[in-house]
């Protein structure tokens, strides 16, 4: 059985946009760091009666990043580097790059399902957590 979480992490750190390595469930407040958070797996989008379905990988990116109180570009800048991210996500699909699931998967996309990055907090470090969420659809 193919750990999916790690396939994802490892597919996501192909990413050539990126800032830092992404790591698994782990940020720190002090300092810019990545990380994947699965928030549903193995979710069936439709199941047939012989066990097989579609599934749902859904799960967010945060991202810790320094944060301005009175240089909006700064803040501007930090929203941009996510949507880029997003528009990576979007650009694999059109070109079928995928994680690897494992041979009984097939028929992915790729979901993003928030409009724009957002911000959920802010640390009296000089960072603030932003994040997005997206989802990988596949068959299995």
């Amino acid at each position: 059985m193919i750990n999916k979480h790690l396939a994802l992490l490892d597919w996501l750190n192909t990413c050539p946009l990126l800032t830092s390595p992404m790591l698994m469930d782990s940020l720190e407040t002090d300092q810019e760091s990545i990380a994947v958070i699965p928030t549903q797996c193995e979710e069936y989008i439709t199941r047939y009666i012989r066990g097989s379905g579609y599934k749902r990988y859904q799960f967010e990116i945060h991202a810790i990043l320094a944060v301005s109180s009175n240089d909006d570009e700064v803040n501007t800048n930090n929203t941009y580097l996510l949507d880029t991210w997003r528009n990576w996500l979007e650009e694999q699909d059109k070109i079928h790059n995928y994680p690897d699931f494992g041979e009984e998967c097939s028929g992915y996309s790729i979901e993003n399902l928030s409009s724009t990055p957002n911000i959920v907090e802010k640390y009296d470090s000089g960072y603030a957590k932003y994040r997005f969420s997206s989802a990988i659809n596949y068959y299995c």
